[in-house]
Parts: C-alpha cells; sequence; structure tokens
C-alpha cells in the first residue's frame, strides 16, 4: 500500500495566547493522513506555553531569546522532515479539514513546486470573518470582481509579470501556500530583516526561479485581524516599502523589458 506524502505543517508563535488553541486545533483535525505539526516559540512573554503543552503529538521547538519570525521559521524548517511545507501563523487557523488533502492531491498531479488557495477568510474571528478573492489582475483589490479569479493559472505561467505584480499587491495568504520541500531546500530562504514580511521574499524566490505553481479555488486559511498585528503597524509599513524598492531596484539578470518596468514601479513607490 502506497504511504501518503508526509506534511509538516509549522506553526510559528509569539504572544498568541488568545488564539493559539484555534491554530493548533485546525492542524489537528485535518483530514490528509500523514502530517507532522511543529510548533516554535520565539520566546513569547505570555501564556502561550502553557497552551501549547496540552496538546500531545506535537514536536515542540522553543528559543531562549526572541529571534524574530523570520529566523524562526528557518529553524522550524530546518527540522521538518515532510515532502511538502507548509505554514500557518499562530494566531490564524486552516478553514476546512480537506484542506491540506485538497492541496496534496493537486501537487501530486501536476508535479508542482508549489500551490496555494486564492480564497480567505479575513477578519477578528472565524464566525465574523468575510471571503476574500484574490487574484494577480494587476487592479486595486477594491475594483477587482470575483471572477478575476479565473486568470490566476494563466499569469503564473508567466513568473516574471508575477513578480512584478508581487511588488503591488499580495495576492497569496502566506498560511494558504504549501511549498515542496526539495525546491524550498534548492532555491529558497528567509531573510530577517524585512520582520513578518520575510514570507515575501520566499514569494519572490518562487518567480524568480520559475518554479512551477497553480492556484486552488477554494478557501485555505483565516487571516486574523487585530490590534497586535505587525503588519498593520507604522514600522510594518515602513519596511513593506523598503523591500518593495529593493524588489524593484536595477538587476541585470532581468530582461531589459523588465528592468525597464521595475523603474517604473519604482518612481510609483516613491
Amino acid at each position: 500500500m502506497q504511504t501518503s506524502p508526509l506534511v509538516s505543517i509549522i506553526i510559528p508563535v509569539y504572544n498568541a495566547e488568545p488564539y493559539i488553541d484555534e491554530c493548533i486545533r485546525s492542524a489537528q483535525k485535518q483530514d490528509y493522513p500523514n502530517t507532522e505539526i511543529i510548533v516554535i516559540d520565539d520566546a513569547s512573554t505570555d501564556e502561550s506555553m502553557q497552551h501549547i503543552s496540552k496538546y500531545s503529538g506535537l514536536l515542540f521547538l522553543k528559543n531562549e531569546k526572541n529571534l524574530g519570525e523570520c529566523k524562526t521559521c528557518s529553524i522550524a524548517y530546518a527540522h521538518a522532515k515532510g515532502t511538502y511545507l507548509c505554514r500557518l501563523t499562530g494566531d490564524d487557523a486552516f478553514v476546512n479539514s480537506n484542506h491540506l488533502s485538497i492541496q496534496v492531491a493537486e501537487m501530486e498531479k501536476n508535479n508542482l513546486d508549489w500551490c496555494y488557495n486564492n480564497i480567505s477568510l479575513i477578519g477578528e474571528t472565524t464566525t465574523a470573518a468575510v471571503e476574500t478573492f484574490t487574484s494577480w489582475v494587476p487592479l486595486p483589490l477594491k475594483y477587482s470582481p470575483r471572477w478575476f479569479w479565473i486568470f490566476d493559472n494563466l499569469f503564473l505561467k508567466f513568473p516574471n509579470i508575477c513578480y512584478l505584480i508581487l511588488g503591488l499587491r499580495g495576492p497569496m495568504n502566506t498560511n494558504a501556500v504549501m511549498i515542496r520541500a526539495s525546491s524550498y531546500h534548492q532555491y529558497l530562504t528567509w531573510y530577517n530583516q524585512y520582520g513578518t514580511y520575510c514570507d515575501h521574499i520566499i514569494y519572490e524566490g518562487l518567480f524568480l526561479h520559475k518554479l512551477k505553481g497553480r492556484a486552488i479555488h477554494s478557501i485555505g486559511a483565516f487571516w486574523r485581524v487585530h490590534p497586535n498585528q505587525n503588519t498593520q503597524s507604522t514600522r510594518g509599513k515602513e519596511v513593506l516599502k523598503k523591500l518593495r524598492l529593493e524588489m524593484y531596484s536595477d538587476n541585470k539578470n532581468f530582461p531589459l523589458w523588465m528592468r525597464i518596468a521595475c523603474r517604473f514601479l519604482k518612481r510609483r513607490i516613491q
């Protein structure tokens, strides 16, 4: 009997006491038969550890001092043994119990390097959350009709285009992305200087290395909005602007048309 490939679920935690139970339960409720759940605490100062210790069947790691989200993820990914890797931040959750089953089936069927779900739930709680449809069509999100998702997999055939769009908007919910472990170890890495936006560098790598990806039209994960979110802070927005400016810096490895596009987009951000 053929064994299902192992999926590693990496859960980075920092002061996620109010949310970590829902996060871990959503990972444990997955109907996919072969998972490992790695929870890594980045020296939380609240009661997160007491909540985590209630659960069995987890690989638990703890930083002796606060290292930041990206270094923390890098450590956890190094411990992962799965064929496929996914990251679920400690204040968020998977929505459906068949989430991983759907993703693995897509990865296996199409021999993908990565995949993601293009529908998310966003809000303060899962019960009050709203469905959000993302797409690669380069229009402001408020103008993007729900049916634009039908073009996602067409856009993904042109990674240079997707790279340029990635600097303008974020079509992927980090909690809804699955990456083949061998592709991650060969091509991708975490950079701690970008704070909570370090996953953006991972996505840049997907397109710079032209890794094969696919969008799945189903709900992937719940992205929680709350006052302590780093992405909503002034500092977080400054870091994101810096990251985008660096994305569009002159790169001699880019084709001429792409270098011209980067100059234009960089001027728009400055």
